[in-house]
C-alpha cells in the first residue's frame, strides 16, 4: 500500500482514502508483532528476543533518510517529481 500511495497520489482529494489505508496496512503489522513474535522465544527470553527483533529493524531504518537522500539527488535527479521515484 505505501508503494501504492507513493505512485498513484495525484490529487488532494487522494489523500482521504490513501493514507488512511496506508495507516492501517503499517499499522496491523505492529499488532502482528505483538502477538506472534514473543511466541517464537522460551519463556525466559520473551522480552529480549521481541525487543532485539523490533530494535534490528530500527538499526537497519536508520540508514532511510540517507539512502532516500541519496536516490532523490543522485539516482533520480533527473526525473520530475524525484522524491516519488526514490520513494
Amino acid at each position: 500500500m505505501t508503494a501504492y500511495t507513493f505512485w498513484h497520489l495525484h490529487a488532494i482529494s487522494d489523500i482521504f482514502w490513501m493514507v488512511p489505508l496506508m495507516g492501517f496496512s503499517q499499522m496491523t503489522l505492529f499488532g502482528g508483532y505483538a502477538i506472534y513474535l514473543p511466541e517464537l522465544f522460551p519463556t525466559r527470553l520473551r522480552s529480549t528476543g521481541t525487543s532485539f527483533c523490533y530494535n534490528v529493524g530500527r538499526a537497519i531504518a536508520a540508514l532511510g533518510p540517507f539512502t532516500f537522500g541519496y536516490l532523490t539527488g543522485s539516482v533520480f535527479a533527473g526525473h520530475a517529481e524525484p522524491m516519488r521515484y526514490a520513494g
